[in-house]
């Protein structure tokens, strides 16, 4: 399992992964903004690897954590 650290770190890989889901005819970057509580900048932060702040970072993707189901799209 991957701590936040490591996701940090590898925050351009996560942001790569986050669009592939948010690519799925499933969800949009709106509908994930929405659920999620947060903004759309902040979002393509998150999913073009650009937020540079850790503790901004993982605020951000445990907004998103909650806002997917626990189990594949």
């Amino acid at each position: 399992m991957y701590d936040m650290n490591d996701l940090f770190n590898s925050r351009d890989v996560v942001g790569c992964k986050l669009n592939q889901i948010i690519g799925s005819p499933k969800y949009t970057k709106s509908n994930v903004c929405t659920g999620a509580g947060i903004s759309r900048p902040t979002l393509d932060k998150l999913l073009n690897g650009e937020v540079t702040n850790k503790t901004n970072f993982e605020s951000t993707f445990q907004s998103c954590l909650h806002f997917f189901p626990s189990r594949p799209v």
